[in-house]
C-alpha cells in the first residue's frame, strides 16, 4: 500500500460570518489548506469542497504544491504548523487549514502602521 501524498494550497479565499474560522468578520483570509490526495487533480477537488464545506471560496491559489518533508525546514511558524498538520491530515484523511492572516488582521497592521 502506496503512502498517500499530500498537497499545500497557499490561497486567499473569502469568508462568510457562517465560516466556522472567521473569528473578527473578515471578509478573506490568507491560508494554506493540506489536502491528503493522490493526484493533484483529486486534491483540487478536495480542497475546493473543503473551502465549500466551510462558506469559502478561493480568489486567488498562489501555489499548489506537493508536501516533502525535505522542502519545508521547520524555520517559521507557519512551516512549524504545516509540518504538524500534515500528520493530522494523513491519520483522519481530512483537509486541514491554516490561517495566516485575515483581512481583519491586515487592515490593523495597516492602521498600526499609519
Amino acid at each position: 500500500m502506496s503512502k498517500k501524498k499530500v498537497w499545500l494550497y497557499y490561497h486567499k479565499a473569502t469568508v462568510a460570518p457562517q465560516t466556522p474560522v472567521n473569528m473578527d468578520g473578515s471578509e478573506f483570509m490568507i491560508g494554506v489548506s493540506i489536502v491528503p490526495a493522490d493526484t493533484l487533480i483529486e486534491s483540487k477537488d478536495k480542497f475546493e469542497e473543503d473551502l465549500s464545506r466551510n462558506h469559502m471560496s478561493a480568489l486567488e491559489v498562489y501555489n499548489a504544491i506537493e508536501y516533502s518533508p525535505d522542502a519545508i525546514l521547520p524555520d517559521s511558524d507557519l512551516n512549524k504548523q504545516i509540518i504538524k498538520s500534515v500528520e493530522h491530515a494523513i491519520r483522519r484523511d481530512l483537509v486541514h487549514y491554516i490561517c495566516e492572516a485575515t483581512s481583519e488582521s491586515l487592515k490593523n497592521q495597516e492602521d498600526g502602521d499609519n
